[in-house]
């Protein structure tokens, strides 16, 4: 049964990506932003739980701890179409880039004054401050690149992406280095 829902979850965002693609004119590939998205936050101590299933379910963005307080800044130049407070997310910020692309910002402590919605941010602008608002173990923002309102992994699109595998390797118990025996690893067999 647990195969059938990911089939239809993977039919699902195919369709969702195909559609981004005729709204914006180009092949799906190229409807995604590109590869220049700042990290939304520094400094990075680590990511503590990365995009895709896990335990509970699946976890549609990245969680980047730092430390409380910490300034969490725009990924991309673009319009606030959001700012509101969930159960889960606690304090969250959506933002649409140029192209239509939506990243969000989520367990904020606090919004930075000038953020509102409606208001336009410019890359690198503070959006407000790392936190623990809503279903959160320790002070952290979570992060989600959503294309054509679906949920899509973050890291291939920020500029610092290796610095996130590295993170993610780390977290995972395996070192940079043991890449390429993970990547052969078939062979052995």
């Amino acid at each position: 049964m647990r195969t059938s829902w990911t089939m239809l979850r993977i039919a699902v965002v195919g369709v969702r990506l195909l559609a981004a693609s005729f709204l914006f004119g180009r092949p799906a590939s190229a409807s995604v932003p590109d590869a220049r998205m700042l990290m939304p936050v520094t400094p990075l101590r680590q990511v503590t739980s990365p995009f895709g299933q896990r335990h509970d379910g699946f976890h549609p963005g990245i969680d980047l701890a730092a430390p409380y307080g910490s300034p969490g800044v725009a990924a991309e130049e673009g319009t606030i179409v959001s700012e509101r407070r969930e159960v889960e997310y606690g304090i969250v910020l959506d933002l649409r880039g140029r192209t239509g692309v939506v990243t969000r910002y989520a367990h904020l402590a606090s919004v930075a004054p000038s953020v509102r919605s409606g208001s336009r941010v410019r890359r690198g602008e503070k959006l407000g401050s790392v936190g623990e608002t809503g279903n959160a173990n320790g002070p952290h923002l979570h992060f989600e690149v959503r294309i054509a309102a679906t949920a899509v992994d973050p890291a291939p699109y920020m500029v610092r992406s290796n610095t996130i595998a590295r993170v993610q390797l780390a977290a995972a118990g395996r070192s940079p280095g043991s890449r390429h025996r993970q990547r052969n690893a078939h062979i052995r067999r």
